[in-house]
């Protein structure tokens, strides 16, 4: 439906609501001739109930037809639930729409519904995605009560639309893909739906084209938050299309939504639910654990593919389905273009055959992830062969590897095409571990692998791989030495742990003796940044990198921003403007929308906080933020730093709503970048933490900390348990204080 149709749609349903049910079903008749879609979507809204609900407290007793919640008139209630009501609602200004505007329920307005309810109004506001339901507005009605008004989405279940369009397999594929990238999108903000089920997957058609979209995130999860069925006791979601793990109280994950997609790709192929008409919940727990049974008549007539691709996103173990929305995705898209799918059982020599023959022009980023794939097999064919040839061969192919690695430019693979190759070296890891493979094969691809994770900023899944080589390299040949405590200097350095990597100093130093004079002064600057070594020595060695390399070295960038970051404590000014100059120079040297460019502007953006104060820092990361995360993607650690340094710009000017919101989105964006572990995201959860402490919201910060400790793994001794004791004596809580250390203790070593 185009701008006009809706008009019409919207006058039409006024019409007929004033006239006699006569003169109503000709209008009806007549409208079905001339505009067949507006007459369905108005048949479907005059469905809609336009009683207002059987309870009511509180002063709103008048008709609903004259009420209004915040800039909407109310026209009917669509439709109430356990917690609230949805009702149809009519904008006039600055446009003419109809929106879904949904309300808590006074009678339900306990904390934990209200805390939810807020939670998903702040969710709806980080998501951004044509397949996702937007918000409009949201506020409280005249009760106080909070609500949530978006646009009327005009459209049917997905099964219901399957059905009624006579849809062929193919065709609901396009429609889970439509919705897996929808569900993606959220995971990658760190969002667990938690209630994936046909109902709420609305499908209707935008220009005669099916478009689906996924509503309702009341009972979402966000990564990093306490969640609400802990706290409760609550069980949250559908049960029919929870995964089995969601019984069993252990904390969400992405793979709940895997399930759950899979029962929906299930019944809209088979119009059957994955287990039956089954109502009674206690019947249906039963079959829950034991396993889908399909329906044998209606899912034999799906294509073989789209079974093995439905039964593995339907496992019940975990371990045995797709590990993320990305992968199931990935496998209907394969599907899709005919090619052989990863859940079935094609040998894999025959899957990459049939991959390479398809992408001969491969880019150099889909390249590198086939040699990360390839180191993999590497792996198993040094372990699993003796043979000489065979070694020999893997050999030369891991030292083809390696020389590929070392020319991949770190900036340009911290981009925003890392994925690919993201995937592709998080599996070779994997088997790297799987296979247990002898020390010389594990110290060869340790190294490899985590330099590779190095230079596309994946630094926590770097740092297993390194300390591991570390240990098995220390008889090896002074190359493999040199590039192993290399990378593991530059990850504590840059995590500012710099004491973590200073043990390797003067062994990394000596290595580099009788190097290329590159190597030396690489070497020599790690030494200072761990070190921290006085401004006068910083200076003096970023001289000499840029006397025998040159100005426009990435390098002698790097000597310099050492400069920059010494000199801040005295001299905040010189400071700015050396980086200020190196912004200039890699600008020169790779153009205006490099990583590197972007990395000199988030370094600005806090020197700028330091010496100009907040307002000066909020116009500065505001103006650049838009431009670095088109040209970098959401997720690069750059885009997140600055939105960190916004958002305490924000914080400091009292903005508190503003400062929360972006401080927990580069919380989200920072979990779904690294993980916990991560330096970003370290370096965001403590900026959040003082936004949320001057927004006077300790219980909040605490309990994210605590979160973020269990999302870790709750070690005895790790960098969330610290900053949680430190956090409660900032916040004078002796008692609480006390209670953490017993509860540490009491952890295994």
């Amino acid at each position: 439906m185009n701008g006009a149709d809706f008009q019409i749609l919207e006058a039409a349903f006024e019409r007929v609501r004033e006239l006699p049910p006569s003169e109503a079903a000709s209008l009806l008749e007549q409208l079905s001739e001339d505009r067949p879609e507006v007459a369905a979507r108005l048949k479907r809204m005059l469905s809609v109930k336009t009683s207002a609900p059987t309870v009511r407290t509180g002063p709103s007793l008048r008709d609903e037809h004259t009420r209004r919640i915040g800039a909407f008139r109310v026209l009917g209630t669509i439709g109430s639930g356990a917690h609230g009501v949805v009702y149809l609602g009519q904008q006039s200004h600055p446009i003419h729409r109809l929106v879904a505007i949904k309300v808590l329920h006074p009678s339900r307005a306990t904390p934990d519904n209200l805390r939810r309810f807020e939670l998903e109004q702040q969710i709806l506001a980080t998501l951004d995605h044509p397949g996702i339901v937007s918000v409009v507005q949201s506020g409280h009605d005249e009760l106080g009560m909070p609500y949530l008004a978006m646009p009327l989405v005009a459209g049917v279940p997905i099964t219901q639309y399957c059905l009624e369009e006579k849809l062929g397999p193919d065709e609901c594929v396009e429609l889970l893909i439509q919705v897996c990238h929808a569900v993606q999108h959220a995971h990658a903000r760190g969002v667990i739906h938690r209630d994936i089920k046909p109902g709420n997957i609305i499908v209707g058609k935008l220009d005669q084209a099916p478009l689906a979209k996924v509503i309702d995130f009341g009972v979402a999860k966000v990564a990093g938050t306490h969640s609400s069925m802990t706290e409760t006791g609550q069980r949250l979601g559908t049960v029919r299309y929870m995964a089995p793990e969601q019984f069993h109280g252990t904390d969400p994950t992405v793979q709940n939504d895997v399930f759950g997609l899979g029962a929906v790709l299930y019944e809209t192929m088979t119009q059957e639910p994955v287990w039956g008409h089954v109502q009674d919940e206690g019947m249906l727990l039963g079959l829950i654990h034991s396993g889908p049974k399909w329906s044998e008549s209606a899912f034999q007539r799906v294509p073989i593919e789209l079974r093995w691709i439905t039964q593995k996103a339907l496992e019940c173990d975990p371990a045995r389905r797709y590990t993320t929305v990305q992968e199931l995705c990935a496998d209907l898209e394969r599907y899709r273009a005919g090619a052989s799918v990863q859940a079935g059982p094609p040998a894999r020599w025959h899957r990459m055959w049939r991959w390479v023959k398809n992408h001969r022009a491969v880019a150099t980023l889909s390249a590198i992830a086939v040699i990360a794939t390839m180191v993999g097999m590497f792996v198993s064919i040094r372990f699993g062969l003796a043979e000489h040839r065979s070694r020999v061969r893997a050999e030369r192919l891991s030292a083809f590897a390696t020389d590929f690695f070392g020319r991949l430019d770190p900036y340009q693979a911290m981009g925003k095409d890392r994925t690919l190759m993201l995937g592709a070296l998080r599996d070779a890891a994997l088997r790297l571990q799987e296979e247990r493979a002898d020390s010389e094969v594990r110290r060869e691809y340790s190294g490899l692998l985590g330099r590779a994770f190095v230079a596309i900023g994946e630094h926590a899944q770097a740092l297993p791989l390194l300390e591991e080589a570390e240990q098995l390299t220390r008889d090896a040949s002074d190359e493999t030495r040199y590039l192993t405590l290399a990378a593991l200097m530059r990850v504590h350095n840059e995590a500012d742990e710099e004491h973590l990597g200073k043990p390797y100093s003067s062994e990394l130093v000596r290595l580099s003796q009788g190097g290329e004079a590159r190597r030396v002064l690489e070497a020599r600057l790690l030494d200072q940044q761990a070190s921290k070594s006085e401004l006068r020595k910083v200076e003096q060695l970023a001289r000499e990198v840029e006397s025998v390399l040159g100005p426009f070295d990435i390098l002698t960038i790097a000597a310099h921003r050492q400069v920059a970051r010494s000199a801040f404590v005295d001299d905040a000014a010189c400071a700015l403007g050396i980086l200020r100059d190196m912004r200039g120079r890699a600008a020169a040297i790779f153009g205006s929308d490099h990583p590197l460019v972007y990395e000199e502007i988030a370094l600005e953006a806090w020197g700028i906080l330091k010496m100009d104060g907040p307002e000066c820092v909020v116009e500065f990361s505001h103006e650049h933020l838009a431009a670095a995360s088109r040209a970098l993607g959401p997720l690069h650690r750059t885009v997140i730093l600055l939105r960190g340094n916004m958002a305490e710009g924000l914080s400091q000017l009292g903005q508190h709503g503003a400062a929360e919101a972006e401080a927990m989105r580069a919380q989200l964006d920072a979990l779904a970048r690294g993980g916990p572990l991560d330096f970003v995201t370290v370096a965001a959860i403590r900026g959040r933490v003082e936004v949320l402490i001057r927004s006077l919201k300790g219980d909040e910060a605490v309990a994210a900390m605590r979160q973020l400790d269990r999302d870790a793994g709750s070690p005895r001794e790790g960098d969330y348990v610290k900053r949680t004791e430190v956090l409660l004596e900032r916040l004078g809580r002796t008692g609480e204080l006390a209670a953490w250390r017993e509860e540490v203790a009491k952890r295994p070593r």
